[in-house]
Order: C-alpha cells, then structure tokens, then sequence
C-alpha cells in the first residue's frame, strides 16, 4: 500500500461530491484494498474500493444507492464507479431455498 486509507477516504468524499452522487457523509467510508496478485482482482493492479458504510441503516426517509469507488494505489487516481440499479428479485425455490427470480 503506496497511499494511507485517510488519504483515500478523502479521494473517495471527493468523488462522490464533485460527481454530485446521492450520499449521507455522516456514515464512515469503507474500504477493501486489492492487491494485483489476488484472486478476484479485476483490474490486475493495486487499487481500492471504497464506499459510505450504510450498514447500520437509514434514519427513517433515507435510503441511498451503493456506489463503490475504486482508486489505484500508484498515483491516488479514480478509476471507476460501480453503481447497483438494478433491483433483482427473490423468492423460495422449490427447496426452501432463495434464489434469484429468473
């Protein structure tokens, strides 16, 4: 890790605030840092992702998209924005189980 969390938390606040995204800073940013060897990593690079932390709820009349913000770890740089629209739906499969409506 080339850059401290603060240092990030504040790129991220800033993204959200210059891109005018729906948001409540009064929750805490949280971050997950991928390194290039990890399994997952989508963008073969050290990078952050890091969103507003909303896990504890919304006071009552909120709710708020999930953007997730990621950052490379080289030069500070925002890279992308990955936003859940999309509403997918479940219900109990023949298994008692949920799954995804199809």
């Amino acid at each position: 890790m080339k850059h401290t969390e603060d240092q990030i938390k504040k790129i991220i606040a800033k993204v959200y605030k210059d891109l005018k995204l729906d948001h409540n800073d009064q929750y805490p940013i949280r971050l997950i840092f991928w390194k290039k060897e990890d399994k997952d990593n989508r963008f073969n690079m050290d990078y952050w992702a890091g969103c507003y932390d909303y896990s504890k709820g919304f006071p009552p009349n909120e709710i708020y998209e999930n953007y997730i913000i990621t950052i490379s770890d080289k030069d500070k740089t925002p890279i992308s924005l990955l936003i859940s629209f999309e509403e997918l739906k479940i219900n109990l499969d023949k298994n008692g189980n949920y799954a995804f409506d199809k």
